[in-house]
């Protein structure tokens, strides 16, 4: 049982080290750099889920609690292998204590990422997992009932809360390593805090974006009445964004861009293009990332037959298309769609036919993620909210000097 333990513990700490610098790459700016395991593995993005809100709590990136939770573990293993039989039991009864709140916070985190609140992380569910297999697997370690658990707690809650260790050299020692591990968590806490301080956020630089976009060429994009569009259809300026309906990134960028449309007072224009990160339409498409991408972009064009593209859009942003539980016709009938009609529509000629145009123009214009926005007709060399507005002001910018000249 022991050698089930610290696999478990190995197998945490070398998942929560990866999704770490995972997340310190990611706020570095280098996400480019190395190879993205999740995608690899599970063909699944778990970078949209290390930048949610909730990826980071109490000052710690949640990856980085999963170093101290598992270290401490560790830690506590180390004591009972050192302190023998006099330690094993007690050891044990620790280590369950640390296991059950770590399976109670796993329970919430998963509960939280089921419901769509954050990004699906296949490898945070692979923590989650250990997390649940290691209070059975120290529960047997102990070789204690649970009435027997309950009572040692007492005991030992009591022990603590005299403050009175005794003469008695065992208990003494019992309670040296119970403070030996709490400074071990402690040091781990403080490693992950400094390591967070020297990954800073990359700054903002407006001028290096404004630059990037003015040297980029400008292509016509045709866009035309079939297109979904967010504001008004003859605004001064217009935004092409090719998206992938399982995306998460994606999911998170909608609530951006519709912001940014909203706040341009009728000067911006966002028009939707698909572009599935599937090799069941897209072949440009080396690997399946998104298995259910092409079966949801022929359901919003379906949609879109019923006048209800946007709300289709939106329930499948709030839908988890990971669960296999999950089906487009349930999304239908949230977004208010004739069930029946739409399952006729998602065999006509014109939807797929859309999807595929959509498909060969990104293909054309060197789309090879999402999503991918052109402002104007040039490339985006940034897709962050606050580009995007400093790049719409200066073709604002570039347009009224124009109009002067």
């Amino acid at each position: 049982m022991k050698t089930l333990c610290w696999s478990l513990i190995v197998l945490g700490l070398i998942v929560s080290g990866y999704l770490l610098f995972r997340h310190f790459d990611l706020v570095s700016g280098n996400s480019s750099v190395g190879t993205n395991v999740c995608s690899a593995i599970f063909r699944a993005d778990c970078d949209a889920a290390l930048q949610s809100s909730v990826s980071k709590q109490l000052g710690l990136p949640l990856p980085g609690w999963g170093i101290v939770f598992y270290g401490t573990l560790a830690a506590v293993m180390l004591l009972s292998w050192l302190g023998g039989e006099t330690c094993q039991r007690e050891a044990a009864l620790v280590a369950l204590l640390i296991a059950g709140a770590g399976a109670v916070l796993s329970i919430v985190l998963f509960l939280i990422m089921l419901l769509g609140w954050s990004p699906f992380c296949p490898l945070c569910v692979v923590v989650h997992l250990v997390n649940l297999a290691l209070v059975p697997a120290y529960k047997r370690m102990s070789g204690c009932s649970t009435r027997e658990l309950l009572a040692a707690m007492l005991a030992g809650g009591s022990l603590l809360l005299k403050g009175n260790m005794g003469d008695d050299a065992r208990t003494q020692l019992k309670v040296s390593g119970l403070f030996s591990i709490l400074l071990v968590g402690v040091v781990l806490y403080q490693w992950v805090f400094l390591q967070e301080k020297l990954h800073p956020p990359v700054e903002f630089d407006v001028r290096h974006a404004v630059a990037a976009f003015a040297i980029r060429g400008r292509t016509e994009i045709p866009c035309s009445e079939e297109d979904p569009v967010i504001g008004a259809a003859d605004a001064p300026h217009r935004m092409v964004v090719f998206t992938d309906l399982q995306c998460p990134g994606c999911r998170q960028f909608a609530a951006d861009l519709a912001q940014l449309v909203e706040s341009s007072d009728g000067e911006l224009s966002a028009v939707f293009k698909h572009f599935p990160l599937s090799t069941a339409c897209n072949p440009a498409s080396e690997k399946d990332r998104h298995p259910r991408a092409c079966e949801a972009a022929f359901a919003a064009e379906a949609a879109k037959l019923q006048g209800k593209f946007w709300e289709f859009h939106d329930a499948v942003f709030a839908s988890n298309l990971n669960s296999a539980e999950v089906t487009f016709q349930q999304i239908a009938r949230e977004a208010g769609l004739d069930v029946a009609r739409f399952e006729t529509d998602l065999g006509r000629e014109e939807v797929v036919a859309k999807v595929k145009a959509d498909i060969e123009l990104g293909l054309r214009l060197s789309v090879d993620g999402t999503p991918t926005v052109f402002l104007n007709g040039r490339r985006a060399p940034d897709i962050r909210r606050e580009t995007l507005k400093y790049l719409l002001l200066s073709e604002q910018a570039n347009q009224q000097h124009v109009t002067l000249d």
